[in-house]
């Protein structure tokens, strides 16, 4: 029966084996320090007893030394030699002192080391250890020689003379424990001493530990219930019998009670212990055998499961065994298996093909494959195959059926004799390979017979080839240049822009062109056409002489020089004409404001009036016929504020503020905005629902708000009664025509609000090669195709025409042109009958919040608690808002206020009096030069230093606002360090 050994028991007993064994040279030296330096205690412990003899210290020596070694590495031969020498003179000394005590002689081994005076305590000759002590290293010595021999039956012999061993010493030491000096001394002979007792108890025990894996020790250590019987039961079976007893002597000899007494107290006592013991056993066993039940349990699925895929996985070995099969018998490469011999055991149709036979069968009778043209090459292949065990690429001529030449290439392996390997017929490559021979033959006498010059020059840049042409280009012989460097030929060449050009094709591997003047030896020059090429041994020169055309090409310079002076004067006039022409756009754009001025104060008294008018009680008719001076005043104010929108963009007077921009909030936004005109003609609004609905895009937040109000107004007005318009958000890159993110659901835009969306959009990760398309669809009639080109001309509204729908008919092309200075494009697609989609497509932006260097440079920048005060930060966007309250967790001790709206930054500057403004450039209700103006006119506000934060960083506009008051201007994306600064410095200067 194999006993199975725990892991675990087996390092530790091993680790106690040598601690064991350190333990017994400790006891040793000490007693041969006591004997050197006559230290009695060290002799023997107990004062009055019996002393460790010196002989019996160089025995535990010796013993504990074979012991160490033995738990060394015993493949070295001279650690596993010293061991057995160290077991064999333990041996020795046992054995002879047995002797000495049954033949009555003195060897004078006893005293060998030290003098013992005659009548030392329990000594009967001086010098000299007990008989059960020379005994016991009798049997610990042959235990050590046989430590590592076991019997067939894997029996250990050496653990039964160490537990002898054991069993004479812990005799000893009961003898010392109950004062029985028969147990440890025979008759008048030397007693074994306590400190010996103790050391051959602690030897007995590493020796038994050194092999825990090995015979009665196995057990023990067994991870199986009889093992873990043999750990809870031994120490218990050891240890409470001999401690009940000694402690029932005690009581006795104090006179606590009688002998019957003690008897029966030590017996219930001892029955006690064993009951608890036995319980304490049965409960662990149950744990262990319920454990057991389960890991069964697990291992019986376990091995169904592995029935399973046993069964699975040689279905799959045997159809990948029938596929190699069908590779191998479809296979171009032919295949085979043959002996040294050359006898075949499998060849494919391939390889019987090629040899010229029909099948396989036939070539297999035939034998062939030891045919070759050549025998040496059959030679030279065993040889490389004997030797290295592979072949690849070997190149060799079979003879077919036929006798005619096969020339193939052979990958061979040989393993136990059988060679397996692959033939691949390369007859049509070395007919190839002689045409191209030939081909090259002809190649050469085509140079020679070439106009242009045609060199090969060598990698130690020797001429190997120059053509006729060549020669009388270089004038000089052709002996003069062939096998001769270029520098022997033309000298000084080397340091020529030509052979720096040479030298890099060389180099590199890369052709090259050029145009080169050279210089011969005589000084006269010629102009060249050079094509540089490389070449398998060097590079190929191809040179054309272009003198003569370089001196026509002289000429024409001469000409052209005198044409550009003629188209300078020309553009010259052309530039005055462009100039006359802006003057004239900008004389357009001033006559267009002063129009709107003229226009916007007749315009306002009408609208006043009216609406005056309008809160009056009128009847019915009057009503109406104010209800349309109203309709017709503000459609022209529509068209007034579109007609000075075009102006300034035509005009360059525009100002925009690109930043990130979200594009959820922004149309969510736009369609609150929109949703009564479309609850009126019952249209369904949504926003599909799509991962891209969370990208940023870099635009004017207000620019963009205001095209999409007008492309979704647009698909509100010209649809259906009860239609659908729907927006939605896809990402596009920039070298592909296709969608890569788009959405397939629909949420109405009633379920997004801010607050109360059903589900966000999972992030998207910006991209500087994507732009994002924002599309609105309709279901309205759609738009023929023929007048989608007109839809973003001023004053062109398309089909619109032919319906009530009003409009300026300026809204798209103001869209355009915003579009297309927010750096995107604008486009509509639409079908009769089928609805329209307009779409927008931008540059994708990185979210402020989830800059790749924001959380770097944060926890770059330690917080400051010196810095305090307040600032007011006015910003419509809501990210940068909370970018900028992430900054200000750096100053714990500046308090922050926020507006989204420039009147409320009015009303919370004159309330809370901040040390700090920081104003966006573009808000919805009125802008940052109107609110910058308003902070400068009042008095409680006025001296309020005001930052400027936007990203349009021209100088015009910089020197503008810091004419309106602005004490800096800050461009964004921002520098969170710079900007710290700024604000630290502007909050100290306060203090100041």
């Amino acid at each position: 029966m194999i006993i199975q050994p725990d892991s675990r028991f087996n390092s530790l007993f091993r680790s106690f084996a040598r601690v064991g064994s350190f333990v017994v040279v400790f006891i040793g030296c000490l007693v041969l320090l006591g004997w050197s330096f006559d230290i009695a205690i060290l002799k023997s412990v107990l004062p009055g007893t019996v002393t460790m003899k010196a002989n019996t210290a160089v025995g535990f020596l010796l013993a504990s030394a074979s012991l160490w070694l033995a738990l060394s590495d015993l493949t070295d031969r001279r650690i596993r030699s010293l061991k057995q020498a160290c077991a064999v003179v333990v041996t020795l000394i046992g054995l002879l002192t047995l002797f000495q005590y049954l033949s009555g002689l003195d060897l004078g081994i006893d005293q060998l080391l030290f003098q013992e005076p005659a009548g030392t305590v329990s000594t009967s000759n001086p010098g000299r250890m007990s008989p059960n002590t020379a005994l016991n290293f009798l049997l610990i010595g042959l235990g050590l020689l046989l430590l590592d021999w076991e019997t067939r039956h894997g029996h250990n012999p050496a653990q039964f003379l160490i537990i002898l061993a054991g069993v004479i010493a812990l005799l000893g030491l009961l003898g010392y424990a109950y004062g029985v000096s028969e147990l440890y001394g025979l008759l008048n002979y030397t007693s074994m001493a306590v400190n010996t007792v103790a050391a051959f108890i602690v030897l007995c025990l590493a020796m038994l530990f050194a092999r825990p894996e090995a015979g009665l020790m196995a057990i023990i250590i067994s991870s199986k219930v009889g093992g873990f019987l043999a750990r809870r039961l031994l120490p218990v079976a050891l240890v409470v019998p001999i401690a009940l007893g000694w402690i029932g002597l005690l009581g006795e000899r104090a006179g606590l009670y009688d002998t019957e007494f003690g008897v029966s107290l030590i017996e219930v006592a001892n029955s006690a212990i064993l009951v608890i013991v036995i319980l304490a056993t049965a409960h662990a066993l149950n744990r262990v055998d319920f454990a057991r039940h389960n890991a069964e349990e697990a291992l019986r699925l376990a091995y169904t499961d592995l029935e399973k895929r046993v069964t699975e996985r040689t279905f799959e070995l045997a159809v990948s065994e029938r596929i190699f099969r069908d590779l191998a018998e479809t296979s171009f490469v032919g295949i085979y298996r043959t002996s040294l011999k050359g006898e075949i055991l499998y060849v494919n149709a391939a390889l019987a093909h090629m040899m010229g036979f029909d099948s396989p069968e036939e070539m297999k009778r035939a034998g062939v494959l030891t045919r070759y043209r050549d025998p040496r090459e059959r030679q030279t292949l065993l040889a490389s195959l004997q030797r290295d065990g592979k072949v690849e690429s070997f190149e060799a001529v079979l003879l077919t059926r036929s006798e005619s030449p096969l020339h193939n290439l052979m990958s061979v392996t040989l393993n136990n004799d059988i060679m397996t390997g692959t033939i691949v017929d390369i007859t049509a490559r070395k007919h190839a390979e002689e045409a191209l021979r030939q081909s090259e033959e002809r190649f050469r006498s085509t140079l020679e017979s070439m106009m242009e010059g045609c060199q090969i020059i060598g990698f130690d840049w020797r001429y190997l080839f120059i053509n006729d042409a060549a020669v009388r280009q270089g004038m000089l012989k052709k002996d003069e240049m062939i096998g001769h460097t270029m520098s022997e030929c033309y000298p000084g060449i080397e340091n020529t822009e030509m052979f720096t050009s040479l030298r890099y094709c060389m180099d590199e591997r890369t052709s090259h062109r050029m145009i080169n003047e050279f210089v011969y030896p005589d000084g006269s020059k010629g102009w060249f056409e050079l094509s540089i090429q490389p070449a398998p041994n060097g590079i190929f020169i191809l040179s054309s002489n272009i003198t003569a055309r370089k001196q026509a090409e002289e000429q024409l310079r001469n000409f052209n020089a005198e044409l550009e002076q003629r188209i300078a004067e020309r553009t010259l006039d052309y530039q005055k004409a462009k100039e006359e022409a802006e003057n004239a756009n900008l004389a357009k754009s001033e006559f267009l404001s002063r129009m709107s001025h003229e226009l916007r104060t007749p315009l306002n008294s009408i609208l006043g009036f009216a609406q005056l008018m309008e809160m009056e009680e009128l009847d019915a008719e009057f009503e109406k016929n104010i209800k349309h001076i109203l309709k017709a005043g503000r459609h022209l104010l529509d068209m007034i504020n579109e007609i000075l929108d075009i102006a300034r963009i035509d005009a360059g007077r525009l100002f925009l503020s690109p930043e990130p921009v979200e594009l959820q909030s922004l149309i969510l936004e736009t369609l609150d905005i929109v949703s009564p005109l479309a609850y009126q003609r019952l249209i369904t609004l949504e926003l599909s629902d799509s991962p891209a609905n969370a990208a940023f895009v870099k635009a004017d937040r207000q620019r963009l708000k205001q095209v999409m109000l007008n492309l979704i107004n647009n698909a509100i007005k010209y649809n259906r009664e009860g239609g659908k318009v729907s927006v939605s958000i896809a990402l596009k890159d920039h070298y592909t025509s296709g969608v890569s993110t788009s959405g397939e659901e629909s949420i109405p835009a009633s379920k997004r609000h801010a607050g109360n969306q059903e589900k966000s959009p999972t992030p998207v990760i910006a991209d500087p090669h994507s732009i994002v398309r924002i599309s609105v669809s309709d279901s309205g009639s759609g738009i023929p195709s023929d007048q989608i080109s007109k839809l973003f001309v001023p004053f062109e509204r398309g089909s619109a025409t032919k319906t009530e729908t009003e409009g300026t008919g300026l809204g798209l092309a103001v869209s355009k042109k915003l579009i297309e200075a927010m750096e995107g494009t604008i486009n509509a697609e639409s079908a009769p009958g089928a609805g329209s989609t307009f779409w927008i497509e931008l540059p994708q932006s990185e979210s402020p919040l989830k800059s790749s260097t924001l959380e770097p440079a944060l926890k770059k920048i330690k917080p400051s608690k010196a810095i305090t005060g307040s600032v007011l930060y006015v910003e419509d966007n809501y990210p940068n808002l909370l970018l900028v309250e992430k900054i200000f967790t750096k100053r714990p001790g500046v308090k922050l206020f926020t507006a989204l709206r420039g009147r409320l930054a009015m009303e919370l500057a004159l309330v809370h009096a901040p040390d700090l403004i920081l104003l966006d450039l573009n808000l919805p209700d009125i802008s940052g030069i109107e609110v910058l103006t308003l902070l400068r006119a009042d008095l409680k506000t006025k001296d309020i230093p005001v930052v400027m934060l936007s990203a349009d960083a021209t100088p015009a506009r910089i020197e503008k606002l810091r004419n309106a008051g602005a004490q800096e201007y800050i461009t964004k994306p921002l520098d969170i360090r710079n900007f710290l600064e700024l604000i630290d410095k502007i909050l100290l200067s306060k203090k100041e």
